[in-house]
């Protein structure tokens, strides 16, 4: 196990509402569609990215609209880490638990 700290991002002051969205897993394809066409900075962008599911494809294209948000300013990466603790219990190849403790 090993433990470190990180530090985090939040949404800008004037970005939360944009931002934020519904759990990925409650919202039904067409409403996914619906949020994205009347709010492109929703992070359904980013864990309901475009494309098929089940291709490497969406992947890239979430980390892509990830770093897209980001660079706009509407994430700002915290200064301190004192708060924050992750604890990262390493599983087989590149697959992780994250535990986030604030």
């Amino acid at each position: 196990m090993r433990i470190r700290a990180f530090q985090g991002l939040r949404p800008a002051e004037t970005a939360v509402e944009k931002v934020s969205s519904p759990p990925y897993d409650v919202v039904a394809e067409s409403e996914v569609r619906e949020i994205l066409k009347n709010n492109p900075l929703s992070m359904l962008r980013v864990v309901r990215a475009e494309g098929d599911p089940y291709s490497d494809q969406v992947y890239v294209r979430a980390v892509e609209n990830f770093a897209h948000i980001q660079a706009a300013g509407h994430l700002i990466r915290e200064n301190a880490t004192a708060d924050n603790t992750v604890a990262t219990l390493a599983g087989a190849g590149a697959n992780e638990i994250v535990v986030v403790i604030v």
